[in-house]
């Protein structure tokens, strides 16, 4: 609770920056963007998770495409025992039980399909509250990353506040949720945009899940916003 009191506080501060920052003028929209993301979960015991990702961006001109591959590590500091046998189970139904976890890890992006590509390396740290009422959860996860950009450091601040219901459809149980998430420069001490993403989770047995979503980029430093659509593929066991 602690934890989900000061994200609350940390959000109410991202809100009146967002106010601030969507003063600033973009450079227009870029639509018909496409994120498609895989998503690996593994949990080694039943405080200890490891997630792989690899995600990409494809859209047109003047967007640069480009891919994101990490390793994480996540470890569930207020552990709910559920299951004990630690059966496989979809990891979004396993994280809606887990109140206060911490994930610590790595990021390497690159451009594709261009001469001379941007290189980045990222270290990341986010601690994510949650808060479970009978169908409705409600989270908040404030990050920071330490990334080298070609060589050049420099250190991000980020807030993703979710919020999703669970709708059982006979003994079915998809699960629409939104989001949003801020980000803001610490060395240049200003927010640099704002992503918002509606979709649902599809559980499909219980080690694959599909999520379909729609998303808008809203950028404050003069880049274009871009707006699409993403379909991320979760395998978990």
């Amino acid at each position: 609770m602690r934890a989900l009191r000061l994200g609350a506080a940390v959000a109410a501060m991202l809100l009146a920056g967002a106010r601030v920052g969507a003063a600033q003028s973009s450079t227009g929209t870029v639509g018909g963007v496409f994120w498609p993301e895989l998503d690996l979960y593994y949990q080694t015991s039943s405080h200890v998770r490891l997630y792989g990702l690899a995600t990409y961006t494809f859209g047109p001109d003047p967007l640069v495409d480009n891919a994101q591959y990490g390793i994480n590590v996540d470890y569930f500091i207020r552990h709910r025992q559920i299951f004990s046998h630690r059966p496989a189970v979809d990891a979004l139904a396993f994280d809606r039980t887990q109140p206060l976890v911490v994930r610590m890890g790595y990021r390497y992006a690159t451009d594709l399909n261009t001469p001379d590509p941007s290189i980045q390396n990222r270290i990341l740290f986010e601690l994510t509250g949650r808060l479970n009422k009978g169908a409705f959860t409600a989270y908040d996860r404030n990050g920071f990353d330490l990334r080298w950009t070609d060589g050049v450091y420099s250190t991000r601040y980020r807030n993703r506040v979710w919020a999703e219901a669970v709708v059982t459809v006979q003994k079915y149980k998809p699960v629409p949720y939104a989001d949003a998430e801020w980000f803001y420069s610490i060395q240049n001490a200003e927010w640099t945009k704002v992503r918002y993403e509606a979709g649902v989770h599809f559980p499909v047995g219980t080690l694959f899940a599909v999520e379909p979503y729609a998303a808008w980029e809203d950028y404050w430093d003069g880049s274009p916003d871009q707006q699409g659509w993403g379909l991320n593929l979760v395998f978990s066991w």
